[in-house]
């Protein structure tokens, strides 16, 4: 008897199945509390948790968009522009607020990533906007985070130096940190 092969990369991966389950479990709210014996003698502290009842508050055009951008996010580390742009509306627009009181928790209990990564994404985002109009193909967001804080028409300028310092080479976040500490000195 023949059997079929499944190929790998369309069985999902034991933590992206937890993280899902994560998603659609409703948060919680927990608190110590401390628990009396028979005797009224303190036991030790003990974690309750309640399910919280979050009032939807997104009218369907926001839920939509939402449901889009929670798909650019799934389908790509890979494409780390639209994850950083995906993530920017969710945040700008407050769109994780039926569900999470904080773009922190969002972050956290839907993505299982921390806030601060997804800001470097983000920012990344941005830096690259800047930079695709002069048609460069960043592979990384790592490549960008040097540019993060410079004024927007100076990244294009700063870019071309950290290419010309690499050669043929590819540029590196090291070769446009370098160029940017070399441009602060002289």
């Amino acid at each position: 008897m023949k059997h079929a092969s499944i190929d790998a990369s369309l069985v999902p991966h034991r933590d992206s199945v937890r993280r899902l389950k994560r998603a659609q479990t409703p948060p919680e709210k927990c608190r110590e509390q401390t628990i009396t014996g028979g005797s009224h003698s303190p036991q030790p502290n003990a974690l309750t948790c309640e399910r919280l009842t979050l009032r939807p508050t997104l009218d369907g055009n926001e839920s939509e968009e939402r449901r889009i951008c929670e798909e650019i996010i799934r389908q790509g580390w890979e494409t780390f522009l639209k994850v950083g742009s995906a993530l920017a509306s969710i945040r700008n627009k407050r769109l994780y607020r039926d569900r999470y009181e904080t773009f922190e928790e969002y972050c956290r209990q839907r993505w299982d990533f921390s806030k601060s990564h997804a800001n470097r994404l983000i920012e990344a985002a941005l830096v690259a906007a800047a930079l695709t109009p002069i048609g460069v193909k960043l592979k990384s967001e790592s490549q960008v985070r040097p540019l993060v804080g410079l004024a927007p028409v100076k990244i294009p300028a700063a870019w071309k130096r950290a290419e010309e310092i690499a050669g043929d080479g590819e540029v590196t976040a090291k070769v446009v940190t370098s160029h940017l500490i070399n441009a602060s000195a002289g």
